[in-house]
């Protein structure tokens, strides 16, 4: 009995080694995102007036807007600690394919900008709107724009629901958002261990699809005796710029001896809430159609302040 616990010790001890040892060989890293060019549209909402709706009545918008800023930045999350002149500073190792990360050199937190989105100065849409009863509609929308060589196509679905008080009316508006966003990144992927640290980085162009949702109320007077009314809208809604797990992550790991086969699951992701606020006027035409002239303000709430996207509107309403 003796001799079988000895033996089956020695067998326990060469076991639990064999694990050390193998877990040892496995190189922890880390993937920290340097920096990121996104291009696509902003979502636009085209605005919904409220006026003598009926069940059975369909209604065609096309909305052109003109956006006041072509380019925005904003600082992202993950980024790796930079030397006193804001710079992630590394050493090239010559013959190799990777960097040297040297101890006491990046010490400070990245203040600077890295993601860059770039937007189109005009976006389009069409969109389709059916009252199913005479206070509930079914929607659905095309958006088209174009950023240098790269054309940008948007879908939407949505529900409202609408009222008509003496002189005024109301609607609230839920939007599903199906979306495209192209992006260039760039991110270091870092060894894990004590210093120095061996350094690759990444570069990657993509297109990604999203769906996001936001939810809109509008308010607009509808006094037939007034040449011009108006109208204020309010909309919540999210949008993606990008959200990946890369594929060139898990293939370097191959290619590298210092990375082993182990999947890297770092994930990027810049997903924010906006608040739009638009105003305007609009004209109707006869008992046919409507001109509408708008201004929107749109805010994304995490950007520190510095993703502002106005625009300009004008949209005309055909009524069946």
């Amino acid at each position: 009995m003796l001799q079988k616990m000895k033996t089956e010790g020695i067998v326990l001890i060469l076991i639990c080694t064999c694990v050390l040892t193998l877990t040892g060989c496995v190189t922890q890293t880390e993937s920290l995102l340097q920096r990121v060019d996104v291009d696509g549209s902003p979502l636009r909402h085209p605005i919904k007036i409220t006026e003598n709706r009926e069940a059975g009545n369909v209604n065609i918008r096309g909305n052109l807007s003109f956006n006041n800023k072509n380019e925005l930045a904003t600082r992202s999350d993950k980024h790796t600690s930079v030397n006193e002149q804001g710079v992630f500073e590394v050493i090239e190792v010559v013959g190799e394919n990777y960097f040297l990360e040297q101890g006491g050199v990046n010490t400070f937190d990245f203040k600077g900008e890295n993601v860059h989105w770039r937007i189109p100065d005009v976006q389009t849409r069409i969109e389709f709107d059916i009252a199913a009863s005479n206070n509930f509609a079914i929607f659905a929308g095309l958006s088209y724009s174009k950023l240098k060589e790269k054309v940008f196509w948007g879908e939407s679905i949505g529900l409202a629901f609408w009222g008509e008080k003496k002189n005024w009316g109301y609607r609230f508006d839920v939007n599903l958002h199906f979306y495209k966003m192209g992006l260039s990144a760039e991110y270091a992927v870092i060894e894990a261990t004590d210093f120095p640290k061996r350094v690759i980085f990444i570069t990657e162009d993509r297109i990604d699809d999203y769906k996001d949702l936001s939810f809109g109320y509008t308010m607009n007077t509808n006094r037939r005796d007034w040449l011009i009314n108006v109208f204020f809208n309010y909309t919540l809604g999210w949008q993606t710029l990008y959200d990946f797990r890369s594929d060139a992550i898990r293939e370097v790991a191959l290619t590298f001896p210092f990375l082993t086969p182990r999947e890297i699951h770092d994930r990027f992701e810049f997903f924010e809430a906006y608040h739009s606020f638009s105003v305007g006027l609009y004209k109707n035409i006869f008992d046919i159609g409507r001109i509408v002239f708008g201004a929107r303000y749109t805010n994304y709430t995490d950007s520190k302040g510095s993703l502002e996207t106005p625009d300009f509107f004008i949209q005309y309403e055909i009524i069946f």
